[in-house]
């Protein structure tokens, strides 16, 4: 019974029911959910979006100025190090140190040398001329 009175209660009160003060004139930066562009999608990322968002949200809900910072890492040493495994594989070589393995490294270079024999590109491993 108590716990039917406490939900008519929150019904009755409506949507602000909660709402508070108490971060009233702070600001908060909330950082959540880098993209690896260096390895596979998987499910982590978009429960990790939903709950960076909803943590966000109750830090307004209670008077907070939410900034949201959501990273994508699509440069520096990290990708230079993605690109150098690609390579490497392809070459038929070891990952340098620092590098990436796993099966989808030879995966995403299987399916590059693939993309580039049928457009007519030059065998990336060829010095430019």
């Amino acid at each position: 019974m108590l716990l039917a009175s406490l939900a008519r209660g929150i019904v009755e009160y409506g949507a602000d029911y909660g709402r508070g003060e108490s971060l009233t004139g702070k600001t908060v930066n909330v950082e959540f959910v880098s993209a690896n562009p260096t390895g596979p999608i998987h499910l982590g990322g978009t429960r990790w979006a939903a709950v960076g968002d909803s943590l966000a949200r109750l830090l307004e809900f209670h008077g907070a100025m939410v900034t949201r910072e959501y990273y994508f890492n699509d440069h520096g040493s990290q990708i230079d190090n993605f690109a150098a495994s690609l390579f490497a594989v392809v070459a038929g070589e070891d990952a340098p140190e620092n590098g990436y393995g796993g099966q989808y490294i030879q995966d995403i270079a299987n399916e590059v040398m693939v993309e580039a024999m049928e457009n007519g590109d030059r065998d990336p491993l060829e010095p430019a001329p």
